[in-house]
C-alpha cells in the first residue's frame, strides 16, 4: 500500500490471517535469536490459487509485497520484500 511518505508502493499481508503470508513464511521453531522468525526463500512460485484476505481482496495489481520477518515480535522491524515478476506476453 502507498504510505503517502515515499515513492515506494507495496502490499503487506496480514500475518495472522493471510493465506499468502502463510504460503510465503515458514516459521523457524528453533531456539535463539532466529526463533519465531520467518524463513524466506529467494524465489517463490505459488502452486495453487489462494483465497484473498481483508485488504488483499481490494488490490488490483501487486508489484511489491512486504513481509515482517518476525510477525510475533512487536520490537523487531526487520522486513523482507518480494517483487512480482509478470510472465512475458506471448499473445499474437
Amino acid at each position: 500500500m502507498y504510505d503517502g511518505k515515499t515513492e515506494h508502493q507495496w502490499f503487506e499481508p496480514d500475518s495472522t490471517s493471510s493465506s499468502l503470508f502463510k504460503e510465503i513464511c515458514t516459521f523457524n521453531k528453533g531456539t535463539g535469536d532466529r526463533k519465531d522468525r520467518c524463513q524466506f526463500k529467494s524465489v517463490v512460485r505459488l502452486s495453487k490459487d489462494i483465497e484473498c484476505d481483508l485488504k488483499e481482496c481490494n488490490v488490483d495489481t501487486v508489484r511489491v509485497i512486504k513481509f515482517k520477518a518476525s510477525p510475533n515480535d512487536p520490537n523487531n522491524n526487520d522486513y523482507v520484500f518480494y517483487e512480482y515478476e509478470r510472465q512475458p506476453c506471448v499473445e499474437f
